[in-house]
């Protein structure tokens, strides 16, 4: 019942490239000088471009920004299990509507594109939406610390484990749930619009790429988002793994104090994304006509078609769920939210392998 934050960054990356003009098209403008001035690594052939290096002062937003964006999204989704569903004591059938409505956000991911292709704002066409979307993930969370804190909706037996066979002791506590639900919608929705953006971004980068390497931004910045993950799962299982939250531990941050170390750090990184993100700036609107021209092209692609195809294939098996599956995992079996963090880290280890497989052997691979 937990939605993949990997399974968004790729479908997330395909529609970024989808929303792009095609690359032979005449507006298509090279961006990010400072890429190519920042000490460039040397690519091995005189008449091949440098690699790009994304580790200086002016070029360091955009993967400090994936990191981020890897951290955020797990710490959210790793909040759900203990809070939503332990502590709120939601239905299990409401959790699963729930996360199936945070990964159905993803489908705004092609109009938001669209938008920051075609309308530059205040003279950027990436950062300036990567800015927006931050603040509004922002002033979600910020909305989330403003809600009181309920008391847990189950009693709590001697060793302050939850009794799941006694009537509850603060009904109101599973009201107060749609309230939360509501408001991580949004933060949710924040974090797909710049998602949207960067991977938008990635695509502009990887066209300056040498051809022997062309990929590595791509896979390198993924790899970024996954060690987020990784730091993320760490992060809540040590620190939200009071048996409130269904851990084992008497002392626990608790999600309002989660919630607002992510306004910390979100706080911090806003102005490292708009000086530290390399774009150059781009004042011409490009008409919405011919950049639907130019998409439409692109899907009438027989390679592009399959990709869709496998995309929407995987994510269809991988995404069937049982609304039951809470309730066994809690009730039954008896899983903890330390034993699910450690699940996902051995998950994201796994991922982190794959991509330094591919971008180490497989870059040119058919």
């Amino acid at each position: 019942q937990y939605p993949r934050e990997s399974s968004k960054l790729e479908r997330g990356s395909m529609t970024a490239s989808v929303s792009l003009p095609h690359p032979d098209a005449e507006d298509v403008r090279p961006v990010i000088r400072d890429l190519e001035q920042a000490e460039p690594q040397k690519s091995g052939k005189d008449d091949e471009p440098p690699e790009l290096n994304f580790w200086t002062l002016k070029t360091m937003g955009l993967p400090l920004q994936a990191f981020a964006y890897g951290f955020v999204s797990t710490s959210l989704n790793s909040t759900i299990y203990g809070f939503f569903f332990g502590y709120l004591g939601m239905k299990s059938d409401t959790l699963l509507a729930l996360t199936s409505s945070l990964s159905l956000i993803v489908v705004f991911m092609l109009p938001f594109g669209l938008l920051s292709d075609c309308l530059p704002l205040f003279g950027y066409r990436r950062k300036s939406y990567m800015m927006l979307a931050w603040v509004m993930c922002l002033v979600s969370l910020m909305t989330m610390l403003l809600e009181e804190l309920p008391d847990p909706y189950y009693c709590k037996n001697s060793d302050g484990s939850y009794n799941y066979y006694v009537e509850p002791c603060n009904p109101h506590a599973r009201v107060m749930g749609y309230a939360f639900g509501w408001k991580l919608f949004l933060v949710v929705l924040g974090l797909t619009f710049a998602c949207c953006a960067r991977e938008a971004l990635i695509v502009d980068y990887s066209k300056k790429e040498p051809a022997a390497t062309r990929g590595k931004t791509k896979v390198a910045m993924t790899m970024l988002v996954v060690a987020g993950n990784c730091m993320a799962s760490i992060y809540i299982g040590l620190c939200m793994n009071g048996k409130e939250y269904l851990g084992t531990s008497n002392w626990t941050l608790s999600f309002h104090e989660i919630v607002l170390s992510l306004v910390v750090l979100i706080t911090l990184l806003l102005p490292t994304i708009w000086y530290t993100t390399a774009e150059d700036q781009f004042r011409d609107h490009q008409p919405l006509k011919q950049h639907l021209r130019g998409s439409w092209k692109l899907l009438e692609a027989k390679s592009f078609i399959l990709v869709l195809v496998f995309a929407f294939g995987s994510q269809f098996l991988v995404s069937i769920q049982s609304t039951a599956s809470g309730n066994v995992a809690m009730v039954w079996a008896g899983v903890q939210n330390m034993q699910v963090q450690m699940t996902k880290l051995t998950s994201n280890f796994l991922h982190i392998f794959g991509l330094w497989l591919v971008k180490t052997h497989l870059l040119q691979a058919s």
